[in-house]
């Protein structure tokens, strides 16, 4: 893997029975888009067939598998980049989430080269998103969007978190 590549299948057993058993994937941090027309669900995992087993039984209104893959993955930055993706998409608008509970609250320690996958890879993420027609607006305009700039959505810095949790404990 040497570029970002997103890898779908339709959200059935028959196709994660089908999935080579081999594939490097398998094993490796992941991120997914479970999706639907009116529904979608955003995970992250190194036990990418075993995990569609179980979500085959718990999620419902899917019916495709979206894998997102890169050589640089690890699991810090897989969680980072599916919480930011969760953010994203509820400022997108184009789906519902079923996990949308995890959110910029769920602050993210820093890790190394955390930078390239905060700014650079994901915006590359969300290209390929945008062009795959997952999401419909591209970054810029979901950041210009009131309901993103009055949430949450951004993570924190770590000086900005403590600056709240003064301010919260001086009311």
């Amino acid at each position: 893997m040497s570029a970002i590549e997103i890898l779908s299948w339709p959200f059935k057993q028959e196709s994660i029975n089908q999935i080579n058993n081999n594939e490097q994937y398998l094993n490796y941090p992941v991120i997914y888009v479970l999706n639907g027309n009116k529904e979608a669900y955003i995970g992250e995992t190194v036990y990418f067939k075993s995990r569609m087993k179980a979500h085959l039984n718990a999620r419902h209104n899917i019916n495709q598998i979206n894998l997102i893959k890169h050589e640089k993955f690890n699991r810090s930055a897989t969680f980072h980049l599916e919480t930011k993706l969760i953010n994203y998409f509820l400022g997108d608008e184009k789906y519902t989430l079923q996990n949308k509970s995890k959110t910029a609250s769920d602050f993210t320690h820093n890790y190394y080269d955390k930078p390239y996958y905060d700014q650079q890879l994901f915006k590359e993420i969300w290209q390929r998103l945008h062009e795959q027609k997952l999401v419909d607006h591209e970054l810029h305009v979901i950041e210009n969007k009131d309901i993103f700039k009055l949430s949450p959505f951004k993570e924190l810095s770590i000086r900005a978190a403590g600056t709240q949790r003064k301010s919260a404990r001086i009311l």
